[in-house]
């Protein structure tokens, strides 16, 4: 007596759904990975450009200003006196009058020697 057996029950059918969802999820999971990547690119060009624009926008407005370059010029020219010949000095004084407070001795000639050495460079972006 022959028994005959279905087609589909040699063929193993929970194997090959397996194959096939784990070659789907692979793709999926690559696909989400291209998507992300794209997606951040695509936002760090967005930002550049907002950047830019930014940057033109400040650009044309201090050109709109009467006295743009006098103000500017006059901003730059306290950044860089300030510093120097206020601001340390200054802290130098303090740093001194707290040493004598304290009973050490002080340490004027180091300090100025120390900022006469003190250099400031003046860049310009043009």
């Amino acid at each position: 007596m022959h028994i005959c057996k279905p087609i589909f029950v040699s063929f193993d059918i929970y194997g090959s759904i397996k194959l096939i969802f784990e070659n789907w999820k692979e793709k999926h999971k690559k696909s989400k990975i291209a998507n992300y990547a794209e997606e951040k690119t695509r936002e760090k060009r967005q930002k550049a450009k907002r950047e830019e624009k930014r940057r033109i926008k400040i650009v044309e407005a201090s050109d709109t200003i009467l006295f743009a370059l006098v103000i500017r010029g006059s901003l730059l020219l306290t950044q860089s006196i300030f510093p120097k010949y206020v601001l340390l000095p200054s802290l130098i004084i303090a740093k001194n009058i707290d040493h004598m407070l304290l009973f050490q001795s002080p340490e004027w000639s180091k300090d100025l020697q120390d900022w006469n050495r003190e250099m400031h460079a003046k860049i310009s972006l043009n």
